[in-house]
C-alpha cells in the first residue's frame, strides 16, 4: 500500500507499464462513446489529474502565475520558503519544465490556469 501511495505522490502512478496507465487505458474512449470534454472547467480538470499534480502544488502553481516570490508564496500558505521551493521543483519535474515561466504557460496550455 505505501508503495502506491508513494507513486501516486511522487506522480509516477500513471506512467507508461504502471496500472496507472492501465487505467487510462480503461478510460480511453471507446467507439461509440461520447465525445471527450470541450468546457475549459472539464479540461482543466482532466488535465490536472494527468499532471500528477497535488493539491499543494497546484496552490503553489496559481501564485507562479501572479507573479509572487516565494517568499510571499509561503506568506500566503502559511508554508516555509523551504517548502515553496520543493514544491516548485516538483511541478517543475511534473510539467516537464525548467522555470516558473515555462510552468506557467504549460499550465495555462493544459488548462489548469487562465491567462
Amino acid at each position: 500500500m505505501q508503495g502506491i501511495v508513494k507513486a501516486v505522490a511522487d506522480g509516477d502512478a500513471f506512467r507508461e507499464g504502471t496500472w496507472g496507465a492501465e487505467i487510462l487505458d480503461e478510460l480511453k474512449p471507446q467507439e461509440g462513446d461520447k465525445a471527450p470534454p470541450e468546457t475549459p472547467d472539464e479540461r482543466s480538470v482532466d488535465a490536472f489529474f494527468l499532471s500528477g499534480l497535488s493539491n499543494r502544488e497546484l496552490d503553489v502553481l496559481l501564485l507562479l502565475g501572479k507573479r509572487l516570490t516565494n517568499k510571499e508564496i509561503s506568506e500566503r500558505l502559511y508554508i516555509s520558503p523551504i517548502t515553496v521551493k520543493t514544491h516548485t521543483a516538483k511541478i517543475y519535474r511534473k510539467l516537464k519544465v525548467n522555470s516558473r515561466r515555462q510552468a506557467v504557460v504549460r499550465a495555462i496550455q493544459l488548462g489548469l490556469l487562465n491567462e
